[in-house]
């Protein structure tokens, strides 16, 4: 029995630590001994032991994020301050714990990489993100290409970040086909197109995922008003709406922003943009739910409009293993995960007016093309993101870490183009 250690920075709910969820409840109890390491307590953590995942808390609080945008002044005063005792307390961690292997489910992992780098612990690191390309994004790729045993990117764009091959596999996220699959989503759309109160001719468009800029919800508040006018019985759903927790509002920054009247977080400032729009009656605020195969059934379209490039966009395989049809963006990962006209739509990137022409377009499409396009997403689900396959890939991984040391070949395995 090997034992795995999984660290993953925070615990908010995202694709990374559903990602992550699944691929630790998909190992061989037999051959493994997982156990993940969040650094905070939150939603994550209730996901991991409501699905008997071992699971533990540890105050770890540096983390250094090189996602495309700025990183802001005091967020790189905290990581370096917090620096030297989070290495202490991840290197006793260890200690205690003993693991024959760690995986680092972030690139933002760097001081508890140093920690375990110190503790001569090979570590297989997943890659989930894209970085920046200037000087700090340098140099994290490279320390993550020297420290590393494995990397495990989970697109062609993330793997293509690297100079050095050598060390990575590209692996596909993957979903559960047994629960994400059509006739699971169909038999969910009534109970929650009624929960929801949607009309049996409203079309439904679903966006999933926190409120951000990135993810170019304010770009679909931007082209909501021409799709409205074209198709009045658009409904818009945001699935993933935060609600700002009290304690944050009680917070200096929270009172600040209260007495400025300024919005608490990315989806308060959606909601103000909307009824300054007028169209709060077209717009609903759904906040994250464990049944997404169901809401993706009551879905007649699903968006995925991000502006930035995604280390893996999970809403469009999630949607097109259940059969929906899909509209994303034509860059990044979108472009590997989705066949343009086949199995959805791909739009440019930060056009409202695009969008709004393509999602009026969508809500025009024959049940005929549909029906062929859910027969083809779904192939391509099976071929490209079953989660057993995965695991399985994972596993392998390990197994050449563990049998033949950290020596590396030259080919990047995981998943065809």
């Amino acid at each position: 029995m090997k034992k795995i250690l999984f660290f993953h920075f925070g615990s908010g709910l995202g694709g990374a630590p559903i990602s992550l969820a699944g691929l630790v409840s998909g190992l061989d109890r037999n051959r493994y001994e997982p156990l993940v390491v969040l650094t905070e307590h939150g939603p994550a953590e209730e996901l991991y032991r409501k699905r008997n995942i071992p699971v533990r808390v540890e105050s770890l609080p540096s983390g250094l994020f090189l996602k495309p945008r700025s990183i802001g002044f005091r967020r790189l005063v905290h990581f370096f301050k917090n620096y030297p005792i989070t290495i202490a307390r991840t290197r006793q961690l260890i200690r205690s714990e003993q693991p024959d292997i760690v995986h680092l489910n972030s690139s933002a992992l760097f001081a508890q990489s140093e920690a375990v780098r110190q503790e001569g612990i090979p570590i297989v690191w997943h890659v989930r993100e894209m970085l920046r390309r200037d000087t700090l994004g340098r140099l994290l790729l490279n320390q993550i290409e020297v420290r590393a045993a494995r990397i495990i990117a989970t697109t062609e764009s993330v793997a293509e970040m690297f100079s050095n091959r050598d060390k990575v596999r590209v692996i596909f996220n993957g979903v559960d086909l047994d629960e994400f699959n059509p006739t699971v989503a169909a038999a969910g759309r009534t109970q929650v197109r009624k929960e929801l109160r949607l009309k049996a001719d409203d079309f439904a468009v679903v966006i999933l995922g926190t409120v951000s800029d990135e993810k170019g919800h304010h770009i679909l508040v931007e082209a909501a008003k021409e799709i409205v006018l074209r198709l009045p019985r658009v409904r818009f759903l945001i699935v993933g709406a935060t609600e700002v927790s009290e304690s944050y509002r009680c917070s200096w920054k929270g009172r600040v922003k209260c007495l400025l009247k300024w919005p608490m977080d990315r989806c308060e400032s959606m909601k103000r943009e909307v009824c300054q729009r007028e169209l709060e009656d077209f717009f609903f605020y759904v906040p994250f739910r464990e049944d997404i195969p169901s809401v993706l059934g009551a879905a007649d379209l699903v968006i995925f409009p991000s502006l930035a490039v995604e280390g893996f966009g999970r809403p469009l395989m999630e949607a097109m293993a259940t059969g929906r049809p899909v509209l994303g963006t034509r860059m990044g990962s979108s472009s590997e995960i989705v066949e343009d006209g086949r199995t959805g739509w791909l739009l440019n990137p930060e056009d409202p007016e695009d969008l709004a022409m393509g999602i009026c377009r969508c809500a025009e499409v024959g049940d005929s093309k549909l029906r062929e396009m859910g027969f083809w997403q779904r192939k391509r689900a099976e071929k490209f993101f079953d989660l057993r396959q995965q695991v399985k890939l994972v596993e392998a991984i390990y197994e050449e870490i563990l049998n033949r040391g950290t020596g590396c070949t030259s080919s990047a395995a995981g998943c065809e183009h």
